[in-house]
């Protein structure tokens, strides 16, 4: 059983706004749950969760398949983690995929000995491959191992990597609640979805009171389709933050 207060959608930023270092979106409510009592009620507590406009991808690190990542890559990549926080910049998006581990494995190295790197935003993914069928179980060892390698005990974002999954979107809801709910994730959301499964997405979050926080799509200047398309427009309708990947392309 499970209480839950009203859910307050995401405020965005008019578009003649200009994004600085101190500049911050709500990706989503921020949810930490406990367990209550001997009945086992889960308390809902809401708070905004605030990250950076501009969010580091991290797909390249310790990806030698497509990538060609070497030994040397590796102080450019600290570097670039170093940077980046030193220019406000605190939210780092990475996959159990990137790198077979390696990148999620990176980002817990360079934070040792960066004290600024305390408080940075991990967003991680989940990659729903054909033999992944069992759930919540497929979903939620996945997540801890992500856990492991980024030496950590909660990541602030989970996201389903893509609808490739053979089980329905419900299915991977039902997980994705169960990893909120077992505190291995603040928040969760979805990459690569159609405004037809993120719409079926978020209304199975919805039922266990927990808001879909994001999709994440490819979208540049010459890549607008889901401007064009009216996804964007639907998933803000609903409070689900747009997170565009690849916005660099040329």
């Amino acid at each position: 059983m499970a209480t839950s207060s009203t859910l307050i959608h995401n405020a965005y930023l008019p578009d003649n706004a200009i994004p600085t270092a101190e500049t911050r979106i709500k990706l989503a409510d921020r949810i930490s749950i406990s367990p209550l009592g001997e009945y086992n009620i889960w308390y809902i507590n809401l708070y905004w969760h605030m990250l950076t406009r501009i969010v580091l991808g991290t797909w390249a690190w310790g990806d030698t398949r497509f990538w060609n990542w070497t030994p040397e890559s590796d102080p450019k990549a600290k570097e670039a983690f170093d940077i980046s926080i030193s220019k406000g910049i605190n939210t780092f998006d990475t996959a159990e995929v990137y790198g077979d581990g390696e990148s999620e494995r990176c980002i817990a190295r360079y934070k040792e000995n960066n004290p600024a790197a305390a408080d940075i935003v991990i967003a991680t993914k989940f990659f729903p491959t054909p033999f992944k069928l069992f759930y919540p179980s497929s979903l939620i060892n996945a997540l801890r191992e992500s856990l492991a390698r980024l030496k950590v005990e909660c990541v602030d974002l989970y996201q389903i990597h893509g609808p490739i999954h053979l089980r329905s979107v419900e299915v991977l809801g039902d997980a994705l609640a169960e990893a909120v709910k077992l505190g291995l994730t603040k928040t969760v959301g979805v990459s690569n979805y159609s405004t037809a499964e993120m719409t079926r997405m978020y209304d199975c979050l919805q039922k266990h009171g927990i808001q879909l926080a994001s999709n994440q799509v490819e979208y540049s200047l010459i890549r607008r389709l889901p401007e064009t398309s009216g996804h964007i427009a639907e998933c803000h309708k609903r409070g689900v933050a747009v997170l565009g990947y690849c916005p660099l392309v040329s």
